[in-house]
């Protein structure tokens, strides 16, 4: 018996004899992982930009990063090129969970700023639909036309086998940081949220009157003013998150509108400006690493793109030009002022991107991502069903029309159908077009023709 006992510990553990790891260490370790490739993606935007200045070209540095970003990924060889997106992969997941959430402060600029008076504002509505419906046709027909003159059988069943061998990579690269938003979306839950608001809440009015009365400095009760405040904001998102998104009610403007009435309830324009120097601010810094991050998603697209690389082209020329052209246009026809016109312009751009034209165009951002949640609500209820009407049946066709026109929600609306090779080539295309559609606006020549357009010159 002996001899069998000591037989039996020489033999090697099998897998199910290891003790289980420690889910929430693992999920704890990627957390901090995702935060410090969100400070690694800020760095690389400030050293991007930094480099096109010394070259003479004055690019935000968002997307100088992301323009540099996606080149090295592309350029670098395999096994570095996989090392680096699986280090940064968890930044990126946890960047697009909480997209929605970053861009709450501009919504609340622009419910405070102000929407334009009613006549303009309709006007500025139809203008936006009008400049949408022709470039979604356009783009459409262009890439479907390109796609037939460029490709053939064997190019569609390349683009086949590659797309399915990139949703792999992808799976398996986003596989890691699953189980740390899980852990995100369980710290931030609305519960959570609520409960840290009411407890910071408590000490920062007792601090509030007593810095009233003189008896303590304001310094003191602002330290907690950008806890309170955030956590209040993401207390106001989650529980918008479970809104359906009908009617083009997105969290991102269902939050942003209640945070919006709530500051001008509680302190006027006092209470919006204490808000964008804390909480809003320290959201609004995530807009570059976002935008940084983008450069993975083109990585992850690296082969349907080079074997779709002419169509793709096309689409990109004709798109993204098209967009803003149409837009001033549009602006012209339905006699919209400088301000709602130009800031039209960004529409058919992701909010990220968006948000970089209007600061180039000097129009505000508030706006300009409004005219954002326009094309999103066509993109996701009017887009596929326009499409099959056009009898656009490539998925390719289908993904850089949705991407050109509609950005994020175009690329859900698809999603939503299950069309998930057409969702792909979306997100590749609306990442690569906000980035050309910043570089375009950069140009001041550029920027003379759509004032020209638009009335404004």
């Amino acid at each position: 018996c002996a001899r069998a006992s000591a037989e039996g510990a020489s033999l090697p553990r099998s897998p199910s004899d290891e003790p289980p790891p420690n889910k929430l260490v693992e999920d704890g370790r990627v957390v901090l992982v995702a935060g410090a490739g969100v400070l690694a993606l800020e760095a690389v935007a400030l050293v991007s930009g930094g480099l096109f200045n010394v070259l003479g070209l004055e690019l935000p540095p968002a997307v100088a990063g992301f323009i540099l970003a996606t080149a090295a990924l592309m350029v670098a060889p395999a096994k570095m090129a996989k090392a680096v997106s699986k280090a940064l992969e968890p930044a990126h997941s946890v960047l697009e969970r909480y997209t929605g959430l970053i861009f709450v402060p501009y919504i609340v600029l622009l419910f405070t700023s102000g929407l334009p008076p009613g006549a303009e504002l309709v006007r500025g509505l139809a203008a936006c639909a009008a400049s949408w419906l022709v470039v979604t046709t356009a783009t459409a027909w262009t890439v479907s036309i390109a796609e037939n003159m460029a490709t053939g059988r064997a190019a569609s069943e390349a683009t086949e086998s590659t797309s399915s061998e990139e949703k792999e990579e992808e799976a398996e690269l986003s596989a890691c940081p699953s189980g740390a938003i899980s852990l995100l979306d369980s710290v931030f839950s609305l519960g959570t949220c609520v409960a840290v608001s009411f407890l910071l809440g408590g000490p920062f009015l007792l601090l509030r009157r007593a810095a009233l009365r003189g008896g303590i400095a304001a310094a003191t009760r602002a330290s907690l003013v950008v806890p309170l405040r955030l956590m209040g904001t993401v207390a106001v998102y989650r529980a918008a998150q479970r809104v359906p998104v009908l009617g083009g009610l997105f969290p991102t403007l269902i939050s942003g509108a209640i945070v919006a009435i709530s500051l001008l309830a509680s302190g006027g324009a006092s209470a919006v400006e204490l808000y964008m120097r804390s909480a809003g601010a320290a959201l609004l810094w995530m807009v570059t690493p976002s935008i940084v991050a983008c450069s993975l998603s083109a990585y992850y697209s690296r082969k349907a793109l080079s074997a779709n690389v002419v169509p793709l082209l096309a689409g990109l020329v004709v798109g993204v030009p098209m967009a803003m052209a149409t837009g001033a246009l549009m602006a012209r026809v339905f006699g919209l002022s400088e301000a709602v016109g130009m800031a039209t312009l960004a529409k058919h751009n992701m909010s990220r991107f968006a948000v970089e034209i209007a600061n180039a165009l000097g129009v505000s951002p508030g706006l300009a991502c409004a005219a954002c949640v326009v094309t999103g609500i066509l993109g996701v209820c009017v887009l596929p069903p326009l499409l099959d009407v056009l009898g656009i049946r490539s998925q390719l066709a289908r993904g850089v029309a949705a991407g050109a026109s509609s950005h994020g929600a175009g690329t859900l609306g698809l999603a939503a159908r299950g069309e998930a090779e057409a969702s792909a080539f979306a997100s590749t295309t609306f990442a690569l077009g906000g980035a050309v559609a910043v570089l375009l606006v950069s140009i001041a020549p550029f920027r003379s023709v759509l004032l020209a357009l638009a009335g404004y010159a």
